[in-house]
């Protein structure tokens, strides 16, 4: 920074320009009217004579006394909102105002003294009320010209006022009164544009700066987007302005290579949108429930709607998506719901590029899914009432998600299936790909469950398969289908190489969702997952005996739900629910070896 002379410090004192500014203004009209020839009748005017007492002052000192009490009562006592708007004004107001007040009382004070003694005084002058009502009127003017910053036309972020306003942001921020931040949130909401225009003008126009150069009013903006990463004011922005959160991100969106310094306010403004259960993405849930703002969802589309802003972000640090540890870990079902929404939002814009190609932000958000779902495995020791359980609402929501993501998909076309040796896949066909591994994390997790045959069921079937394949048919839903047979192939086809648990559960999940015979045929249509249920039982009848003697432990994880093994008859037996009282069918698998 640059040194300042004091010389320099006190001519930039406002009580230095208020006593200087009418001596050079009188200099400069002597001069003018030397150069005009009316200098006689000025002479005139400027005769000295004796001070005429003046009766009924207009403007006296106990007028102005109790003028200027009321109007420090007024600055005291008002709210926080209209000093902030005083404090940020460039040049800064306040102190002015106070110089321009205690100038006028002195003025005042002088000219009754001077008059009460008769003294010589011009004769253009010679009536202290013609004074008064010059002094009245600039205390009007400045009182207007301060109701009118703090009540009519507030200041924004500009650059005659960028160092004041970041500093005082900064002295208020850092102390972090909830009341005043929720202030500078909502004033922040008029500079938004402002203020990233001139960040990202920092941005592209940054180069080597001497460090004896003052921070110019880009720099500061820039300084001022850093400082909206404070978890505090995130968290007021998000509870009571979150407007402003639509509009700084909307203004972002305008700049979204500009590489901002946003990533701290974006994850911590994403983060309290899904743990703070009052914000936006909960009232904006669909117009069902919520009008207008269900419909167009204002503020979560400003926030998670621009696939380039959230893709900048996440791939260059943290986006809006990345819920920020350890809160990720600790989310409830309703909190995973409205996260389902978020990345829905993004996925919509996601989709529609024209070329999608691999999002870490998209990525990232489907580990937080699978995040979620390992503890589903331990829902069978609730008995019936796991339904009940926060653990399968999560599951319920994930699926939901899964069924939703697949509808967006189907608005596209379909890629064509590829192999394993086409991968890596980009495109559509990397999404398609994501949703599968998200689905065999589900599928490994669910396979994992120790419970009665009917609670098994409920959850491996009715709560997973039966929501997801066996309900309304699109293409995207064959492709997801083909790269998860894919998955679950790969896995039951390890267990050759060496036994595992994982693909122990895979084989038992097969089994005992889609059956225990090797020709499982429909009437009308084959079975997308036929190959996968073909597969798991020839590899059981051939393989179970000796892992049975070899392994007991991982072929007993191939037990799950209705199956059963029979030492007597070498037989897997899988038996389904009871029906009205009667015994549950039962299905056979012939084993050998």
């Amino acid at each position: 920074m640059l040194k300042v002379s004091r010389t320099k410090s006190i001519l930039r004192h406002p009580l230095i320009w208020f006593l200087l500014a009418p001596l050079a203004t009188a200099v400069i009209f002597l001069r003018l009217a030397r150069m005009l020839e009316l200098w006689p009748t000025i002479e005139a005017y400027l005769r000295l004579e004796p001070a005429k007492i003046t009766q009924n002052s207009i403007f006296n000192l106990s007028d102005y006394l109790a003028t200027l009490a009321l109007f420090f009562v007024i600055i005291t006592v008002s709210d926080f909102r209209h000093r902030f708007r005083l404090l940020v004004t460039a040049p800064p107001c306040i102190p002015i105002a106070f110089t321009i007040s205690f100038g006028i009382g002195f003025l005042i004070l002088i000219i009754d003294f001077w008059f009460s003694n008769n003294w010589l005084t011009p004769a253009a002058m010679n009536n202290s009320n013609n004074i008064k009502v010059v002094l009245a009127l600039l205390f009007l003017g400045m009182t207007c010209y301060l109701s009118l910053i703090a009540f009519v036309s507030p200041p924004t972020f500009s650059k005659r006022n960028a160092h004041r306003a970041f500093n005082i942001m900064h002295h208020y921020v850092a102390r972090g009164n909830p009341e005043q931040l929720v202030v500078i949130a909502d004033w922040l909401a008029a500079s938004a544009d402002q203020i990233v225009e001139f960040s990202a003008r920092h941005r592209s126009e940054s180069s080597l700066r001497s460090t004896e150069v003052a921070p110019s009013y880009l720099e500061y903006a820039d300084y001022t987007l850093l400082l909206l990463g404070n978890k505090k004011i995130c968290q007021e922005m998000v509870d009571k302005s979150p407007w402003t959160v639509a509009e700084l991100f909307r203004a972002a969106a305008q700049y979204p290579y500009a590489k901002l310094p946003i990533s701290q306010f974006s994850r911590n403004i994403g983060t309290e949108l899904i743990i703070n259960s009052k914000p936006a993405l909960y009232v904006e849930d669909d117009g069902h429930t919520s009008g207008l703002l269900g419909y167009t969802k204002p503020i979560t589309t400003s926030v998670f709607g621009n696939f380039h802003l959230v893709e900048q972000l996440a791939s260059s640090s943290r986006g809006p998506l990345d819920i920020e540890f350890p809160a990720s870990y600790e989310i409830t079902a309703a909190q995973l719901t409205a996260y389902a929404r978020a990345v829905l939002i993004f996925s919509r814009s996601y989709v529609a590029q024209p070329y999608p190609h691999h999002s870490y932000a998209f990525f990232r958000s489907l580990s937080v899914f699978e995040s979620q779902i390992f503890s589903i495995s331990g829902l069978g020791t609730l008995g019936d009432q796991y339904w009940r359980s926060d653990d399968y609402a999560k599951l319920k929501a994930s699926i939901r998600f899964i069924r939703d993501i697949i509808k967006i998909l189907s608005e596209k076309p379909t890629p064509a299936k590829r192999r394993e040796k086409d991968y890596p896949l980009d495109g559509l066909a990397f999404i398609h790909h994501q949703v599968a591994n998200l689905i065999f994390s589900i599928v490994k997790s669910a396979s994992r469950v120790r419970a009665a045959p009917d609670i098994c069921w409920g959850i491996q079937h009715n709560c997973i398969w039966s929501d997801l394949f066996t309900w309304d048919e699109s293409k995207s839903k064959d492709l997801i289908a083909f790269y998860l047979r894919r998955l679950m192939y790969d896995e039951i086809k390890r267990v050759e190489e060496y036994p595992n648990f994982v693909g122990a559960g895979i084989i038992g999940y097969c089994l005992n969702v889609l059956g225990v015979h090797e020709e499982n045929k429909e009437p009308r249509k084959k079975p997308r997952f036929a190959p996968v249920q073909r597969t798991a039982a020839s590899w059981v009848k051939r393989n179970y005996l000796r892992l049975h003697e070899e392994y007991p432990a991982v072929a007993d994880a191939i037990l799950v739900g209705g199956l059963s093994f029979d030492p007597q008859t070498k037989r897997i037996i899988k038996t389904y629910a009871s029906i009205l009282g009667k015994p549950g069918h039962q299905e056979y698998l012939q084993l050998i070896g």
